[in-house]
Formats: C-alpha cells, structure tokens, sequence
C-alpha cells in the first residue's frame, strides 16, 4: 500500500479519536455545571438551612435571657426575703373624730399577728407543735419550752404611735419600730404621719 493510501486510511480514524476526546471533555464539563432547576433546588436548600440556623440561635438567646431572669429572680427573692420586713408597709392609719379631739385608729391586730407567727417561728414553734398541744397533754408538755421561748421573742418587737387622741388636722404622730437584740427580723422604724380628715370643731358643737 503506497503512503496516499495509507493517509487515506488513517487520517478520518485520527480525526474520530479526535473528535471523541473532546465530546468527552466537553460532557465531563456539562457534567460540572447545573442546570437552572438543580441551582434553584440547590438554592432553597441552604435558604432552609440558614432559616433553621437563625431560629436556633434565636432560641438560644431567648433560652439564654429566660435563664438569666429567672436568676435575677432567685437573687432578688433571697436578698428581700432575707432583709427585715418594715412593719409601716403594713400599717393602715384613719383618723376619727373632730378636729382638735380626733383619734388615730390602726391594724393593730394585723400587725400584732404578723409579728406574733414571725417570732414564734424564730423561735422554733411550728403549726404543728400548736395543733399537738391542742391534741393532748403530751402535744402540750412538748410544746411549753418552744412557746415560753416563743413568746420571749415576740417580746423584742414592739410599735407604738407616739400621740394617738386629741389630735387636730396638720399635727404630725411618728410611728416607732423597736427591735431588741442581735438579727431581728422587723427593721427599726421611726416614720412620721400628718393628721388630716378630721372633721371641724363647729360642726361638732352643732
């Protein structure tokens, strides 16, 4: 076979293998690229998944700041629970009568029994230890030690207005807290109150 032949022959194998390397190399670079639909679905996936990123970390900062409130409020429910209660945030004052010969009434009983169940508990002495007593005389015997103790305690406290009658409109009656002895639970007071609302003296003499 002389040399035309044989360029004859190979040339258009040649050119094929050709052409099949870069039909190949151009479907690998189409498989490389995505088509629209693939990148749309590509798309909203991370949408979805930065979506769920943004919810927990929301979460997380609200869990965070519920946590952090909720410490606050052990804080603040210990520190107050541990400071002496004022015994003038649960007075309650009117005054009576007729300007000159008016009289100052108050919760006396209230108060009376806020310190009484306060210092009975300081002391020691439960409902329990009460309701015992009142059972039998074994309940009562057992209870004697913790109610003498009780009521020694009740005995450190006590409050008192310094004018009570014979008081006329614009007077000024201080309102005094004493607390005897080492950790009371009642702050010492002295807190001052301004008579008013006592009727006139003429209309009393009418």
């Amino acid at each position: 076979m002389n040399e035309k032949n044989l360029n004859k022959t190979t040339m258009p194998k040649v050119m094929t293998e050709e052409n099949d390397r870069q039909q190949e190399v151009g479907n690998l670079k189409e498989g490389k690229e995505k088509t629209p639909e693939q990148s749309e679905t590509d798309n909203k996936g991370n949408d979805l998944i930065n979506k769920v990123k943004n919810m927990v970390m929301q979460h997380k900062k609200i869990a965070g700041g519920i946590a952090i409130l909720l410490l606050l409020s052990i804080i603040i429910a210990v520190y107050f629970g541990s400071q002496p209660k004022k015994l003038s945030d649960m007075l309650k004052i009117d005054f009576k009568g007729y300007d000159g010969y008016g009289e100052v009434e108050f919760n006396h009983g209230e108060l009376d029994k806020t310190v009484t169940e306060v210092m009975y508990k300081e002391a020691g002495l439960t409902e329990k230890d009460i309701k015992d007593a009142e059972k039998g005389l074994d309940g009562l015997l057992n209870a004697i030690p913790k109610y003498l103790k009780a009521e020694q305690e009740k005995q450190r406290v006590s409050y008192s207005f310094d004018k009570t009658d014979h008081l006329k409109n614009g007077d000024k009656i201080i309102f005094t807290v004493t607390c005897s002895g080492e950790k009371c639970p009642f702050a010492k007071e002295t807190k001052e109150y301004e008579v008013k609302g006592l009727q006139e003296t003429e209309d009393h003499n009418r």
